[in-house]
């Protein structure tokens, strides 16, 4: 799977159902040894996935990258309970998150 088409997904909302912001990808980096700057949010993850594949830490983001997308899934059930009025938008949020983690998943 092309990188691009992962890292253009995990920038848009509409499509991944999360927004992950630039202190999520600097924090992921972190976790993988890779100090990123506070720049853009497409900026950072473009070097971060360079990074990645310069050092062979493919699989490394997919479960870092699944961990985050797990724990904010956890959050979106959270919110789907205290808030069941807003049940149905949540739900919505969740199948596009769970694709996400598909997608990220093959990334290996």
């Amino acid at each position: 799977m092309h990188n691009s088409i992962i890292e253009k997904s995990l920038l848009s909302t509409m499509i991944s159902g999360n927004y992950l912001s630039s202190y999520d990808i600097v924090k992921l980096g972190e976790k993988l040894e890779i100090k990123l700057p506070y720049k853009s949010r497409s900026l950072i993850l473009q070097k971060l996935f360079i990074h990645v594949r310069k050092t062979n830490k493919q699989y490394s983001l997919i479960e870092e990258l699944t961990y985050l997308l797990n724990q904010k899934e956890q959050k979106y059930k959270a919110l789907s309970q205290n808030y069941p009025k807003s049940s149905v938008i949540i739900a919505d949020w969740m199948r596009k998150l769970n694709s996400m983690k598909k997608l990220v998943q093959h990334y290996g």
